[in-house]
């Protein structure tokens, strides 16, 4: 299926090695991964992705009021 075209979008395939969520990348092990394409991959990602983002605006947010005094 890599370099394939997607059966939805018509774009070629390029496989990508996810792994599963709440696993540390270092405790990681081949049986907790699978191959996704790229679209598949992102989508899987795309609520942790969005929560990192948000964890880390909240955190500088936190900084800036701590030294605005």
């Amino acid at each position: 299926m890599n370099s394939q075209p997607h059966p939805d979008t018509g774009s070629t395939v390029v496989l990508t090695l996810a792994h599963e969520h709440g696993v540390p990348l270092e405790e990681t092990s081949i049986a907790r991964m699978f191959h996704a394409c790229q679209r598949c991959h992102n989508r899987y990602d795309a609520p942790m992705r969005r929560a990192g983002i948000m964890a880390r605006t909240r955190a500088m947010c936190a900084i800036g009021d701590l030294f605005d005094q």
